[in-house]
């Protein structure tokens, strides 16, 4: 968070570029990507807060200019100050960082503005990314049963500072990664696009699917998925979701804004919107407002979960059990009717294929991945049923459950949507 010189407003996207997170990546090649939002869940949702002086300052072309340097649990504080705004705000760099660039007190920085707010730069490098008053509402994050901004797996950064411990204790899949501002813009134009499409449409709720991991020798594009809901209670689109934490074997139930969905290390920006019939939409939006009542949620993550687990659940189960108790003929509250209601609907598992020798040196064991869940027989095939994006797409589409989908790939819209 910032320290200022005067009162702050919540501007949660001023974030430093070489300011480190921790994260777990997902197992390669499994078509999950349900990471707890790793850039997005903490350094999002406690980044730095800059007053709404300096907004109105930037937006009027002020320059700004380094006005203090300090060290701070292992980093360094740089406080930058904006001129004609009388106050400022602070990005933490990493030392090499500050002396590779030649950061000292008095050096200017640069100020570029972009659709979705500012970019703070010094010698070329961009420090951080400030967003505007168009991107703040869809930065926001929750974890149902939690708090606001509850801490995973991202970096814990609170006030600034750099928990490390608070991390470790969240499994050790946490490691450092580096966070670039140009992702976090790129992820603010993402959630301006797509909240301009869900506001063309008179719906309560849609799925919303994202590319974080390339599963492409998979044959799979989409990793991770949520229900984005309209006028939520923290914000107006909101994307309630199952996230893993910290690559550990516990999940959580989230509802994150736009930017913070599309804010983890992703492969592209590329997103697809499916809304449902208007009837399935209103059952489906009815179901959600009870959260965390009835949310099915299972807490034990597994990556490579059976469809039909009564063990564990990833995100795409989730997604499929809280679809089918919202679609069926009658009220359902467990998992285990949920799941054999959707089978009986014609959902239809994917199959992968991982054979052991890619399980053992591929790096595929770990705290977030059992397969185990599955039989022997499966496991000595290596031909594993699980539940991607893609098979959700296609049981909503056999089921007449669509109303209308967009995709968007490198930013354009497609006249017609491609492969899942």
């Amino acid at each position: 968070m910032a320290s200022t010189t005067s009162r702050p407003v919540p501007l949660l996207l001023a974030f430093a570029g070489c300011l480190l997170t921790g994260w777990s990546a997902p197992a390669a090649s499994v078509p999950q990507s349900d990471g707890a939002s790793r850039h997005s869940q903490a350094s999002l949702a406690a980044s730095v807060e800059v007053p709404v002086a300096i907004v109105h300052a930037l937006g009027h072309g002020a320059s700004a200019v380094v006005s203090g340097i300090g060290a701070a649990a292992g980093s360094v504080a740089v406080t930058i100050s904006v001129a004609g705004a009388g106050a400022s705000f602070v990005v933490y760099l990493s030392v090499d960082a500050v002396r590779r660039l030649g950061i000292a007190v008095g050096t200017a920085v640069s100020v570029a503005a972009v659709a979705t707010g500012w970019i703070i730069s010094a010698a070329g490098e961009a420090l951080c990314f400030i967003a505007n008053d168009s991107v703040r509402p869809h930065i926001h994050s929750h974890r149902y049963g939690g708090g606001a901004m509850a801490r995973t797996c991202s970096a814990m950064l609170l006030s600034g500072l750099l928990l490390m411990a608070a991390a470790a204790n969240a499994g050790n899949g946490c490691q450092q990664q580096e966070v670039a501002p140009h992702k976090l813009e790129a992820a603010a134009r993402t959630a301006l696009l797509a909240a301009a499409a869900l506001d063309e449409v008179d719906a309560p709720v849609a799925l919303i699917a994202r590319v974080g991991t390339d599963l492409s020798k998979q044959g799979l594009v989409y990793s991770h998925a949520g229900f984005v809901v309209r006028d939520h209670a923290h914000g107006r689109w909101t994307v309630v979701h199952l996230l893993n934490e910290c690559g550990s074997d516990r999940s959580g139930l989230y509802a994150q804004g736009l930017v913070n969905f599309f804010s983890d290390d992703l492969v592209n920006q590329d997103l697809r919107i499916v809304w449902f019939k208007p009837h399935a939409a209103e059952r489906l939006s009815e179901r959600l407002k009870q959260m965390p009542r009835h949310s099915l949620h299972h807490p034990r993550y597994n990556l490579i979960a059976r469809p039909g687990s009564g063990d564990y659940q990833n995100s795409t189960a989730w997604l499929v059990e809280m679809m089918a108790s919202a679609l069926a003929d009658r009220a359902v509250y467990d998992r285990a009717t949920a799941y054999a209601f959707a089978r009986s609907d014609g959902f239809l598992p994917d199959t992968i294929h991982i054979p052991y020798s890619r399980r053992v040196l591929g790096g595929l064991l770990s705290a977030n991945a059992d397969f185990t869940d599955h039989p022997v027989v499966t496991r000595l095939s290596g031909d594993y049923p699980v539940i991607t994006v893609r098979s959700i797409f296609r049981y909503l589409d056999r089921a007449g459950y669509v109303e209308r989908q967009e995709e968007w790939r490198g930013g354009k819209r497609q006249a017609q949507p491609g492969p899942a």
